[in-house]
Parts: C-alpha cells; sequence; structure tokens
C-alpha cells in the first residue's frame, strides 16, 4: 500500500512538472511574441518619424518665406503710400496699390 502511494506521489509529481514545462514553454513563446511586436512597432513608429520630421521642417522654412514676402510686401505699400498723398493723386495710390496686391499675390502662388 505504501508503494502503491509512493508510486501515485510521483507519476502526481511528473505530471505537475511535465504541466508546469509546457506553461513554462507556452509563456517563453507568447514572450517572444511580444517582444517581436514591440519591436516592430518601434520600427515602424521610427520609420514614420523621419517623414514627419522632414514635413515639419519644411513647413516652418515655407512658413518664415510667407512671413518675408508678406513684410516686404507691406514695405513695398508704405513706401509707396509715403510717396504720394492722398489728396494730391487718388488715381495713382488707388493703382499702386492695386500694384502691390498684384505683387503679392504674384509672390504667394508663384512659390
Amino acid at each position: 500500500m505504501a508503494e502503491e502511494f509512493a508510486v501515485h506521489l510521483q507519476r502526481t509529481f511528473e505530471e505537475m512538472h511535465s504541466q508546469l514545462e509546457e506553461r513554462e514553454q507556452l509563456l517563453d513563446a507568447k514572450l517572444k511574441s511580444i517582444d517581436r511586436t514591440h519591436n516592430y512597432q518601434l520600427k515602424r513608429v521610427k520609420l514614420m518619424s523621419i517623414p514627419v520630421t522632414i514635413l515639419s521642417l519644411v513647413a516652418v522654412v515655407y512658413l518664415f518665406y510667407v512671413v518675408r514676402v508678406m513684410e516686404t510686401a507691406m514695405t513695398s505699400m508704405s513706401a509707396v503710400n509715403a510717396r504720394s498723398t492722398p489728396s494730391s493723386v487718388p488715381h495713382a495710390a488707388t493703382s499702386r496699390r492695386s500694384t502691390c496686391c498684384r505683387e503679392i499675390s504674384h509672390a504667394i502662388f508663384t512659390s
């Protein structure tokens, strides 16, 4: 009877040990899968950050360009307004303003 009990305990221990090994292997496979997924997502984020950085730099450069064009146009318009007085030459000032507006629109749309 004691031998049967010992054999039963031995079998139970071996079954439990094999189940634990199987579970350990499954957990190891799951960990490897999670690690692969994480590495893939990290690579994807790194690859996506390159075009986003380039686009943001281009946007900043374009913003400064637009500001410079607008500043030049405003300076040009104020110089034209300073040279002529509206009471002495009303039509000349209007035509100069429209010329400046055309210059601004040309500079914006050709860039």
